[in-house]
């Protein structure tokens, strides 16, 4: 039923701080802290649990180190809001994400997609490294990997990733001086460069090694170089969020003609300066939302305060970009 690929096995989770369970709710609750809230069950009648649990957090990812000790059958659902790249360190494990099917052990890693349905199946001697990424960040590193904003809609990656060999053993070699640093020398991780250089090698390794839809624009030769009036009007629209630019307004800012704008986007960038700003403010909605109170917060109110303010167009929008409407962020 399982294959295991040759890989060297770190069964040992010896970390200083982890901690251990012994019982379904505490582990459940133990690692809901890190990842999100899931189900938890013992697959033997007669099974005894004893998970590990070990985490650190960067910013916008994690390393996690999870061992359960006994067969179990975990079902997050839908992660929504974060990717996670799951390195076995030793054992076996069953991953059913949407309509697909993996049977994965140290070698083949798992990268289910957020908005699909996630259960999984760990046997007893499985032990899982689990980077967790924020899914704003990852976006955005990959539209910067591009130099173009992501029109193929959110980022969509093939269950599995084989470790054995070029960026895939790159990554899973980097997580684990990752890990080391944080062992070993935890102070270095204060300094903001050094998170920000981490998690930008953590997120490119990962992005040349699987399989998703923006793989081909990847792989394909560079952009040419971004001029200076792209790169002004970029800083521009990442920056100013106190004001809204139409095309005019920010030729203005700019120094240019409306015409001499559209056509070095679209020999840098690939498309046009408007269609550029909405995708930055999407963006902002999206990440408004995430960190938004449910309770007093509303779509509406947040999706205009970035200039959106036909609600039926902005919902089409919303959903192309994250695979999901903007009513379903804001309620977590």
């Amino acid at each position: 039923m399982f294959s295991t690929l040759p890989y060297t096995e770190q069964r040992c989770l010896q970390h200083t701080g982890q901690q251990h369970m012994t019982d379904v709710d505490q582990a459940r609750a133990v690692v809901q802290r890190s990842m999100c809230p899931h189900d938890l069950e013992m697959l033997r009648r007669d099974g005894q649990l004893d998970a590990t649990m070990w985490s650190r957090r960067l910013r916008d990812t994690s390393v996690n180190d999870i061992a359960y000790g006994d067969d179990v059958q975990i079902v997050p659902g839908h992660l929504e809001s974060f990717f996670v790249a799951m390195i076995p360190l030793s054992g076996n494990s069953v991953i059913r994400c949407g309509g697909q099917e993996a049977y994965t052990g140290p070698g083949i890693a798992a990268v289910p997609n957020p908005g699909e349905w996630l259960s999984m199946r760990w046997t007893g001697a499985c032990a899982q490294r689990v980077v967790r990424f924020e899914l704003p960040a990852l976006h955005a590193h990959l539209a910067r990997m591009l130099g173009r904003p992501l029109y193929r809609g959110p980022l969509d990656l093939d269950l599995t990733v084989d470790l054995n060999a070029g960026a895939g053993r790159a990554f899973a070699e980097d997580v684990a001086r990752v890990v080391n640093r944080m062992e070993c020398a935890p102070e270095l991780y204060r300094h903001h460069n050094l998170i920000e250089v981490t998690e930008e090698s953590l997120m490119t390794l990962l992005l040349l090694a699987a399989n998703h839809n923006y793989r081909e624009d990847l792989d394909a030769d560079p952009a040419p170089a971004t001029s200076r009036i792209v790169r002004s009007s970029l800083d521009i629209l990442h920056n100013d969020t106190e004001r809204y630019y139409t095309q005019a307004r920010l030729a203005d800012a700019v120094g240019v003609s409306t015409r001499t704008l559209e056509r070095k986007f679209q020999e840098t960038l690939g498309v046009s300066p408007m269609n550029y700003y909405k995708s930055v403010r999407l963006d902002r909605v999206h990440q408004k939302l995430l960190a938004a109170d449910p309770d007093t917060a509303t779509v509406a109110d947040i999706s205009r305060g970035e200039g959106f303010f036909n609600r039926g167009r902005f919902a089409a929008d919303y959903r192309h970009r994250f695979g999901r409407p903007p009513s379903d962020t804001l309620a977590g």
